[in-house]
Order: structure tokens, then sequence, then C-alpha cells
């Protein structure tokens, strides 16, 4: 073979490892893009789920917030991004939100959400406990049987 065959031979081969190399390197690239794309949507509609679902349970503990030693399971229905906003009253409780977000009605007495539900910016939710209501700019929400000598609180966890 003679000096001019060889170095054609030498480079076709090469040029075929260095595409060949490329391509493989691109379409693990590729892969991974769609790979992180996918992850994307995934959390997205995760986030939205958890948007459109605002009774998701999320354990935690709440005890700098309430005194307590040990968990509740009331406590528990709350989400860990709620902030309690009023509480500790038995004669009612209102709270006026800045931002749309889920207000959640608690009853520290008897350890339990009574009242879960989805409120916009400067809506005026009240609970009147001697009613065995919750109102949201005077119109009933939630009606039935709250002992009016429990203390409650309210917490809010704003839309994202």
């Amino acid at each position: 073979m003679n000096r001019f065959a060889r170095w054609t031979l030498c480079a076709v081969v090469t040029t075929a490892f260095v595409v060949a190399g490329c391509d493989s390197s691109d379409k693990e690239k590729q892969r991974q893009k769609d790979l992180d794309k996918q992850a994307r949507r995934e959390q997205k509609q995760r986030e939205r789920d958890r948007l459109n679902n605002p009774d998701t349970v999320i354990a935690h503990d709440r005890n700098t917030h309430t005194g307590a030693s040990d968990r509740t399971r009331g406590m528990d229905e709350i989400p860990t991004t709620a902030t309690p906003v009023e509480g500790g009253a038995a004669t009612g409780l209102e709270y006026e939100p800045t931002r749309d977000g889920v207000i959640y009605a608690y009853d520290v007495d008897a350890d339990r959400v009574i009242y879960v539900g989805r409120i916009r910016d400067r809506e005026r939710f009240r609970l009147d406990p001697e009613g065995g209501r919750a109102m949201i700019n005077n119109r009933t929400v939630f009606r039935s049987d709250i002992n009016p000598r429990h203390r409650f609180r309210l917490y809010f966890d704003r839309a994202s």
C-alpha cells in the first residue's frame, strides 16, 4: 500500500471514530435534556396539583406555635407553609388576607381542623363559634355544631 492510500485510510478511520463518538455523545446529551425536561414537567404538575388540592396533608410539628410537647393529629392536617394569623378567642375570629390562598380554622381544644377553604385577596373570613358557622364576606361557607367554649386558631397558606 502506498503512502497516500495509508494516509487516506487513516483519515477515513479517524473521521469515522470522531463522527461515531460525537453522534453517541450528542444522543446522550439529547437524552439527558429530555429527562430534565420531563422532570421539570412533572414538578410543575405536582405544584399545580398541590395548589388545586388545598387539603394536602403534610406531617409536621408545630410545637413552636402551640407550646405542646407532642405532635397532634389536628395540626398535621395543616401544611407547614401555613402561618398562624389569628387565635385564642372563643367569641369569634376574623381575617382578611392581602393575597389569595387557603384558610384553615383549627379547634385547639378538640385538636381538629374544622374548616379548610380558598379565600381571595381582601375577602373577610369570620369564624362565629356561637352561631356554629364560618363566613366569607357575610356568606356562610360552613355550618356545624362546634363548641363555642373552645379556643380556635386561624392559619393562612398563601397561593404561590
